[in-house]
């Protein structure tokens, strides 16, 4: 028997052998992810009508405060908004039920479920405003079997956090059962079907061991080649390629990891006459707090600026780093609460790229 999580429904009805049992998964964790894990441990806090303790919670999962704590504003916003349609809610609810006709055995955590209103909800942390709306229908259809008999239709949410929207959904049990059996047919495919692609492949277990997916990081590979060149392309090509050249880009980064790890254990042979090998490079690195008294005696104070550079990451984590356990995000506010008394930090602004919805 197939058992298949909600949070992988997407990425399996794109790709059924994404389904497949794997006995190494590839399971890579990030800032976003942990991130995430925190935002739905203070929403799931304020869903049970309890006080989010985001202090405990940032600490916890490594995350920044004021970002855990922006979440969850717009997770206040939002709520304020739905929960009168989500009377006696109750927080990551835990269920799992065989569909028929097949009996695929479906297990998923919903973020928030009502009885009492046949709503479930689901919250996203992410910055693309993608939708997941089979994710969303497996929560519905495994909250289908709590509801009483009588009920002919269910509400879903999805929240996107970051960009401060939600999608509503509303679907009859006749809708409900059907995707099911699609579900089932689909996942029956698994082996015989693949859909290698930036959604399908970004989490799949497969990633290091598919061959489909190979082969579409090498049609990628070919797709961008006449960009390489000097003729002229059109808006339209260039954005053509954006979703192949992220796939490109994350293959490239887990090859440089990789190529790291083994240049550890010795060179690796490019060709009959050359090879790669860690080598010793000497830098010069200036301490800034004993280079600033020889700038200002120097008459370069005023520059001083310019040429020395602080993190305010690396000072944030030395401020967590020594503070006492449970302290870390506190730590952090208080020292950029100095810095900003001392008006020791300046704002800039840089543009960068994020995939938006189009209206």
């Amino acid at each position: 028997m197939t058992t298949v999580r909600c949070s992988a429904l997407d990425r399996v009805m794109a790709c059924a052998s994404s389904a497949l049992p794997c006995d190494h998964p590839y399971s890579p964790e990030s800032d976003e992810a942990r991130e995430g894990t925190a935002a739905h441990a203070v929403l799931a806090q304020m869903v049970n009508g309890e006080e989010p303790d985001v202090d405990a919670a940032a600490s916890e999962h490594r995350v920044d405060r004021d970002i855990l704590a922006g979440l969850l504003s717009r997770g206040r916003l939002a709520w304020r908004e739905l929960s009168p349609l989500f009377p006696e809610a109750r927080a990551e609810v835990r269920m799992e039920e065989h569909l028929p006709p097949s009996g695929l055995h479906l297990t998923g955590t919903t973020d928030a479920l009502s009885i009492d209103g046949a709503a479930v909800l689901d919250w996203k942390t992410g910055w693309l405003p993608s939708d997941h709306p089979h994710q969303l229908r497996g929560y519905a259809m495994l909250a289908l079997a709590r509801l009483p008999p009588d009920v002919e239709e269910l509400l879903a949410f999805e929240v996107h956090l970051r960009a401060g929207t939600y999608e509503p959904h509303r679907w009859s049990v006749k809708e409900m059962l059907a995707w099911a059996d699609k579900l089932s047919r689909q996942v029956a495919r698994a082996g015989q079907q693949w859909g290698p692609g930036p959604v399908s492949c970004h989490y799949c277990p497969h990633q290091t061991t598919c061959q489909a997916r190979e082969d579409y990081v090498r049609g990628a590979c070919t797709s961008l080649a006449p960009l390489a060149g000097t003729g002229a392309v059109t808006r339209e090509q260039v954005a053509g390629l954006w979703d192949q050249s992220r796939v490109l880009s994350r293959a490239l980064a887990r090859y440089e990891a990789v190529v790291g790890e083994m240049l550890a254990a010795g060179p690796l042979p490019l060709d009959d006459t050359r090879q790669l090998e860690l080598v010793d490079e000497t830098r010069d690195k200036i301490t800034p707090s004993l280079a600033a008294p020889v700038l200002h005696r120097l008459g370069l104070g005023g520059q001083m600026d310019h040429y020395l550079r602080v993190s305010k990451g690396a000072l944030c984590d030395a401020a967590k780093a020594g503070a006492a356990k449970g302290k870390g995000a506190a730590a952090v506010r208080g020292l950029l609460a100095e810095l900003e008394s001392a008006e020791a930090i300046e704002k800039t602004t840089q543009k960068h790229k994020r995939v938006t919805r189009r209206v």
